[in-house]
Formats: C-alpha cells, structure tokens, sequence
C-alpha cells in the first residue's frame, strides 16, 4: 500500500501504518489470505464482431471484439459479456443490467458514468487494463455490493481525477490498483497485490458497508443458459449405442466449467435407453427401459461437459431435449438422428478423436450394421445383429472386408 497522508476515511485522517486501513482511519497489518478469483482463468475470447452503441443499442449478451459506445447512453442488456475492449468516448453514459462483464481492456475517456439497472449485481472482470480517466461516476446511489470490478493476474486499473466509485474493486496476485486525485470511494479495495493512492481521497467504509462486502461471493456464478447436444452424423444404428455430448454454456454460448446441476433428458420418440461413458463420474439415473428419459448429475471434474450413450433398437426419427429442471429457460433440442436397421456407423480409431485435419492421416472404422434376422457362420438361423466392417484412412477408400466366407462361414441375413 503506498499512500499520501492528505487523505481520509469516513472523515478521519490516517495513522500509523500498515496495509490495511480500518473504519476510524488507523492502518494496521493484515496478513489474512485472500481467496482466488473465479474462474481461475479469464475466460478466451476469439470474437471478431464489431459494435457501435449508434447502430446496435442495447447491447445483448455474447462475445465481441470491441464495443465502441458512441451513443449518449449504451445500454446493456444484461448475462454474461466476453469484450476484448470496450472503449467509451468523452460525456457517454453506460446502463449495466446485472450479469459478468469479461472485459480484456477498458478505455473510459473523461465524464462517462456507469449505472446499474435493473437493481443487481453487476461484475465486471478485468484481464489487462481498466483505464479510467477524470470526473467519471460509478454506481452512485446504488447499493454498493451491485458494482464488483475484479483485477485478474497482472492486470492494471487506473482512476485518474474527480471520480466517484461506490462499490468493491478486488485485485489478485501482481496487480496494480492506481487512484489519483480527489477521487472518492464508497466501499472497499481488497488486493493482494500493490495499491497506490495519491492525494485527497475520501473513502466511506462504515461497519454496515463492510457486512455488505463481506457477503459478496468472490467468484463468477454464471447461470446456465441452454445445453449444446452434439450428437456426431445423423445416422444410427438400431444395433450400435450412439454417442451425444452434452455441454452446459452460459448466455454467451460459453462452457459453464463449474456447473453442477441435473438435468433432464428425453428423446421426442419416447424410444432408448442411456447408459454413462466410465470417463464421467456425475450419477445417470436411466428409468423405466426404452422410454427415452434419463436424468444426469454433473460431477465438478465433468467441467459441465458429459458424453452419454443412447441405445436405440426403433428405426425411427427423434430429437433430444435437455433441460435443467431450476432453470426451466434452459430447455434446448438437438438435431433429428435418423436410426435404422441397416446402417453405416463410422468411428475414428486411433489417438486423434473426432478432430480431422486436411493432410493429416485418420484412421476410421466404417461398420455397416443391419439389425434382422440372422444365420451365424455354421449355425441356425436367428435373430441378432450383423456387423461387418472395413478400417480405413481418409486418404483412401475403405478396405473390404477379407475375413472367411467359405461356404458354411459367412454371415447373411434375410
């Protein structure tokens, strides 16, 4: 903490020394912990949209690359917001509406104002710099915990002169928190790195401010917003579980890592049955056989992704919806999957996965399945499941098959 004696905390003057300054103006030493910000990593951003407040106001939720406020008054509409800048020209206003603003770099010209509104809490998270120069007020007249600004890892905020700042600016590790002159600050900064103030900063810190701070909940709760269901090639196989993965994202599409919740699965046929990847460790609870219904529990380690096998032995078409039961607006539908008896189902077989990359060889399986009636090589006729299959490399067509089919061997169907 480096300081100016020329300033004040609700009225008083300051003494001693230390880095923490307590309510009647003495500054003692501190050596509580203080907890890690979440997510522990700024969330990455690869938008390249471009806005103007004159052409696209309010502004909705989503990821964007800069956001230019050129009207009078920029409104946000509110959930979650990934910004690489977000730049303010001089007398503009911006109306936040609750919800995490994840802003790389914020450039606030002179005379611009932050209000809150609706009534809420508004977090905006700052990786690289917040730039704030003179006469800027931020939440005046709203309740101090609705502005929460927090300071990622090597990141810097700077207030210039003449603002006033009714909320709580919280710094991690190698931060630098910067207030120049005559600026005013109702609330608190808690940092764990360095925190410069210079001349006649009036600071309000009361013990009802300081319950109210200390109920803030230092992390991102980002709600969910919609599931993505990824269920591959539209083709199945009545023979063969297929996979879909499902991700639980935010109002910016964005993959929700700590999300825990259960949701709710069914099939728009009524038909299948789900079975858990081992890789998972939530709870699936798979009811009544073939009635399409499961419900998930996601693990912390899931990362909000979970991959869950449908088995499907209808030749039918169906879409699966997903839904979190306390967040009923979350209700999302995959595509349609196409089942059938007589079916290709290609899966990748070596260490790559699902990722192809032009020029690079992938080895794949390609199976055809048929569900009917069946002769097994030397037996009697019954009913089963064919399989017959080829590996091959996207460079090349699929080899034949070349097992045994000697009169008596091979596998048919009727």
């Amino acid at each position: 903490l480096h300081w100016h004696n020329d300033w004040t905390i609700n009225g008083n003057s300051i003494s001693g020394s230390g880095n923490a300054l307590q309510p009647d103006g003495a500054l003692v030493n501190a050596s509580q912990s203080l907890p890690p910000i979440v997510p522990a990593t700024f969330p990455p951003n690869t938008s390249n949209i471009d806005v103007d407040t004159n052409n696209i106001n309010p502004v909705p939720a989503g990821a964007y690359d800069k956001v230019d406020m050129k009207a009078n008054l920029s409104v946000f509409s509110g959930g979650t917001y990934y910004i690489k800048q977000l730049k303010a020209g001089k007398n503009k206003a911006a109306q936040f509406a609750p919800g995490d603003y994840f802003i790389e770099e914020i450039d606030w010209d002179d005379n611009n104002d932050i209000i809150i509104s609706p009534d809420g809490v508004v977090r905006i998270f700052i990786r690289d710099l917040m730039d704030v120069k003179d006469d800027a007020d931020f939440n005046v007249g709203g309740a101090t915990e609705n502005l929460q600004i927090y300071v990622y890892d090597g990141a810097e905020v700077r207030f210039d002169d003449d603002n006033v700042v009714n909320g709580l600016i919280y710094g991690a590790p190698n931060t630098r928190i910067e207030m120049r002159d005559d600026n005013s600050l109702t609330g608190a900064i808690i940092s764990d790195g360095e925190v410069r103030i210079h001349r006649r900063l009036n600071v309000t810190y009361d013990v009802g401010m300081q319950a109210a701070i200390g109920s803030i909940q230092l992390c991102n709760t980002a709600t969910v917003d919609n599931f993505l269901i990824e269920i591959g090639s539209a083709s199945g196989s009545t023979c063969s579980p297929k996979n879909i993965t499902i991700t639980a994202r935010d109002s910016g599409n964005i993959p929700i890592p700590d999300y825990s919740g259960t949701i709710s699965i069914t099939t728009s046929t009524g038909h299948g049955d789900w079975t858990k990847l081992p890789a998972f460790g939530g709870t699936l609870t798979n009811p009544p056989p073939d009635d399409g219904a499961a419900s998930y529990v996601y693990d912390p380690d899931d990362d909000g992704v979970v991959t869950l096998s449908l088995s499907n032995t209808h030749a039918d078409d169906l879409t699966i919806s997903v839904v979190d039961a306390a967040v009923p607006a979350s209700a999302s539908t995959s595509t349609t999957i196409n089942f059938r008896d007589n079916a290709f189902v290609i899966s990748a077989i070596d260490s790559l996965g699902n990722v192809a990359v032009a020029g690079r060889n992938h080895a794949l399986r390609a199976e055809m399945w048929r569900r009917c009636r069946c002769r097994p090589p030397g037996g009697r006729r019954g009913t089963g499941n064919q399989q017959r299959h080829a590996t091959g490399n996207m460079r090349r067509a699929a080899e034949p098959h070349t097992g045994d089919r000697s009169p008596g061997n091979e596998p048919w169907c009727e």
